[in-house]
């Protein structure tokens, strides 16, 4: 095998896109015995969302102190440098990270060797079957140390010693006599770590010590303390109560919208290689054969990567949510609206978007417009359904409700003194007199249409009475007052109503 050495790495990402960022990167050394020698790993802060929490298991605060990749990537090429590159699915790790390098005018990672094409399997089952603990799955270095264990277990028995003899892939970069920095890097890399760094994992601890026997002191301290502070950053995650962005709600459904849409793209990937190695198979033709076969044979596993992501890019747990609906979601509804012209104002339990009246219902994770409830609750969606409501016809019949006024009226004052004038309340009770009633037709909805009718200029009963609604003195405390906030904004304010025999 000669001097060959190689860097076995993995990464995890935003995503699969042309647009996705690295996040995390684990490289470990294996030297030309097949031994793990040495381990470096970094989160990476990637300027944006951080993609399906619910597979990598980092969430925006792991990352927010982490340094840009920019900032890794001269280091990053030192420790590959002079090294084949191994990873499992190469061909998607050496994507993410040339796309970064691309970004940064550093130089592309060239072709390496590939574990998945060695097995065939996904990364569990291929350590599985050949007996590799493979511990943290999804964490970028716990997966580069499980791919170096098979890689040196399949590498000796799945190709031949003059394949191995003629191995010549290197990094394009001058190979250092030392692939680590010769400095220590913990003060620096550990300001990507977020909780406190004392806190070591005694297996991790262990597993250092015993694979990076050859460095320094400085090296030596600078792994170690590197590795531990790593393991409490994910660790501590799920210690301490995470609080939710600006735009949670809009960015959770855009982070499953950008998987569905990755995995929509790796699905035609898909077809268009079945139907190639199809046709190849009907022509007899052998090459076309194997290059088809191999190329469906990587896009399944990239088929898995993103079913998996697009399956758990949700990354709220019903706890979550209910928190969320509870205690976050007016504020971004309210938002989400006002850049849409609409007006949300809180009125008791209710929202207003004059003329629609809300209800947040976290725990039916929905909201009730009106009398109507719906489960479409993105921010931006509602928002642009109070704005079709705002610019459609009222529902609501003047003339009709005008009536119904007046007969609750009548009923409150008696037939033999009609003109002497009622609280606004009282005909409320006895229109809604039965509890049923009460519960669908609440004096938010009475008081909004009270402004509906105001606003419509209907006045007149066909028995030919005459409405007004005098605020008299009671507009002066809350006690039986009725305020909806119109659509101009302004607060409207309704206590007494009175019916007069018109021109009398």
């Amino acid at each position: 095998m000669g001097a060959t050495q190689f860097a076995v790495i993995d990464v995890e990402t935003t995503g699969f896109g042309r647009n996705d960022r690295v996040i995390e990167i684990g490289v470990v050394h294996v030297d030309t015995d097949m031994k793990i020698k040495r381990e470096w790993s970094s989160l990476v802060n990637p300027g944006r969302d951080v993609g399906p929490t619910w597979v990598h298991g980092l969430r925006a605060g792991d990352l927010a102190a982490a340094p840009c990749f920019g900032d890794l990537a001269d280091e990053l090429i030192s420790v590959l440098a002079g090294r084949v590159i191994v990873a499992h699915n190469a061909s998607f790790d050496r994507r993410m990270l040339n796309q970064e390098l691309e970004r940064h005018q550093q130089p592309v990672l060239p072709e390496g060797l590939c574990t998945y094409k060695q097995t065939g399997l996904k990364l569990v089952d291929a350590c599985e079957r050949h007996g590799v603990a493979l511990l943290d799955h999804h964490s970028a270095l716990a997966d580069a140390r499980a791919t170096a264990s098979l890689f040196a277990t399949v590498w000796p028995i799945m190709t031949s010693a003059s394949q191995r003899q003629q191995l010549a892939v290197t990094m394009p970069v001058a190979a250092r006599a030392d692939g680590f920095p010769a400095r220590s890097r913990a003060s620096t890399l550990g300001q990507g770590i977020r909780g406190p760094q004392a806190a070591f994992d005694e297996g991790m601890l262990k597993r250092c010590q015993l694979t990076a026997p050859v460095l320094n002191q400085s090296e030596t301290e600078w792994t170690l303390s590197h590795a531990s502070a790593k393991l409490t950053a994910r660790h501590s995650k799920t210690e301490v109560s995470v609080g939710f962005e600006p735009n949670a709600f809009e960015k959770q459904c855009t982070t499953v919208e950008r998987a569905c849409n990755s995995l929509s793209g790796t699905l035609k990937a898909a077809i268009s290689a079945e139907r190639a190695l199809s046709k190849a198979a009907a022509d007899g033709d052998i090459a076309k054969i194997r290059k088809a076969s191999l190329q469906l044979g990587q896009l399944g596993e990239a088929l898995q990567h993103a079913s998996d992501h697009a399956a758990t890019a949700w990354s709220w747990s019903e706890i979550d949510e209910e928190k969320y609906l509870q205690d976050e979601y007016e504020t971004e509804l309210t938002e989400a609206a006002s850049r849409s012209g609409v007006r949300i104002e809180r009125l008791d339990d209710r929202l207003s978007a004059f003329p629609a009246l809300l209800k947040i219902l976290a725990s039916q994770r929905s909201i009730r417009i009106d009398a109507k409830r719906l489960s479409a609750l993105r921010p931006s969606v509602v928002a642009a359904r109070l704005v079709a409501l705002q610019g459609a016809k009222p529902k609501l019949n003047p003339e009709r409700f005008l009536t119904t006024l007046f007969d609750a009226y009548r009923q409150v004052v008696g037939s033999d003194n009609l003109e002497r004038g009622a609280k606004l309340v009282d005909l409320y009770d006895i229109l809604t007199i039965h509890p049923e009633m009460r519960k669908q037709y609440d004096k938010n909805e009475f008081t909004r249409d009270l402004h509906l009718l105001d606003r419509s200029g209907m006045t007149t009963t066909k028995q030919g009475y005459e409405l007004s609604l005098p605020a008299a003195t009671g507009t002066k405390s809350s006690s039986g007052t009725l305020t909806i906030v119109g659509s101009d904004g302004n607060a409207h304010t309704y206590y007494g109503i009175r019916f007069r025999k018109a021109n009398s």
